[in-house]
């Protein structure tokens, strides 16, 4: 199985004021994006490597998940 990922990033901006646009290929971006995603949910079987998954987090400009592995074994196997 192979995946391709499409990362868009385009900023683009109209001389008469009228601020930031959208990539025009945004929207494909995210169809792919979801695809890819929903691929991987249903190829692998993911568990936690090492038990439970520290829901507290860690502080800062904004609450990040303290960092945890998973396994993802193919469903075929």
């Amino acid at each position: 199985m192979t995946f391709l990922l499409i990362v868009c990033q385009c900023s683009l901006r109209v001389l008469s004021r009228a601020g930031r646009r959208n990539c025009p290929g945004e929207p494909l971006a995210r169809i792919e994006l979801y695809l890819f995603l929903t691929a991987l949910i249903r190829h692998f079987h993911w568990t936690l490597d090492g038990g439970n998954v520290d829901l507290n987090g860690i502080p800062g400009t904004t609450w990040t998940p303290k960092p945890f592995k998973v396994i993802a074994r193919n469903v075929d196997e």
